[in-house]
């Protein structure tokens, strides 16, 4: 599971996002098109990942569907 990390000033993770930074590790999910779609504070394993990335692929296909 490859990702882009940022690297910068504490307050740049919420003002990409508009979701508080709380600490790290902290995971900030984008869309393709780069919205901000949730975040997860703390460990996160590869499943957990690609479960969170599979449900929001399924949140965007049924709201695409409406």
């Amino acid at each position: 599971l490859n990702f882009p990390n940022l690297l910068g000033e504490p307050d740049d993770p919420g003002r990409l996002s508009g979701a508080m930074f709380i600490g790290t590790p902290t995971y900030y999910f984008f869309s393709p098109d780069g919205k901000f779609m949730t975040q997860r504070i703390g460990p996160v394993t590869q499943a957990q990942a690609e479960d969170i990335l599979r449900g929001l692929e399924n949140q965007r296909l049924k709201t695409r569907n409406k």
